[in-house]
């Protein structure tokens, strides 16, 4: 939003996005559906002054299918000018299923899996932006633009990781379609 919006896509020529849920939230969509978004059980975590709200602007932002996600990635994904690395991980469960943080159309962009590259990493979430391979991936990135990773596990024997279809106890929104490129994933 920062780069189409308030244009952030005349400063940025190299970007890399650590699941950035692109496609937007199955968590969001099914909590609006719902008519709690967000549920009560997390009014703790947001500041004093959004925890009467429902919707909260959070919400209707990161919503899969919604107004705000549509527009972002209208006419396309990826703007003119900047290269997009756009890397998750199978294990994603935040941000899941793991698709939703990759792009699709057009554009100048790359998409990452963590496990194409470490298999064994223990990269979820909440080590993407601190696991000293994910360090090293975004270095080789932003210096070269080829994705190198130094892996912390030894990578053969390769443990299979089966990612979520959809996030546990969360159907995606009706008429939902996984892009095709990704179904190898599920094999």
């Amino acid at each position: 939003m920062w780069f189409k919006d308030y244009g952030g896509a005349r400063l940025v020529r190299k970007a890399v996005i650590l699941s950035g849920m692109v496609l937007g939230s199955p968590y969001q969509s099914y909590w609006l559906r719902q008519g709690k978004c967000p549920p009560a059980d997390r009014m703790q975590y947001l500041p004093p002054r959004y925890r009467g709200m429902n919707p909260t602007p959070a919400c209707l932002e990161q919503a899969m299918g919604g107004a705000d996600i549509t527009a972002l990635n209208t006419p396309t994904q990826a703007l003119p000018g900047i290269t997009y690395y756009n890397v998750t991980t199978l294990r994603e469960e935040e941000a899941a299923p793991f698709w939703i943080n990759l792009m699709t159309g057009p554009g100048d962009y790359r998409n990452i899996v963590t496990q194409d590259l470490c298999p064994n990493d223990p990269i979820v979430h909440t080590t993407l932006n601190i696991a000293p391979s994910m360090w090293s991936l975004i270095d080789s990135l932003l210096r070269t633009g080829t994705p190198r990773m130094s892996c912390m596990t030894p990578s053969a024997p390769a443990i299979k990781v089966r990612p979520l279809r959809a996030p546990s106890g969360i159907p995606l929104p009706p008429g939902t379609v996984m892009p095709a490129q990704f179904e190898k994933y599920y094999r």
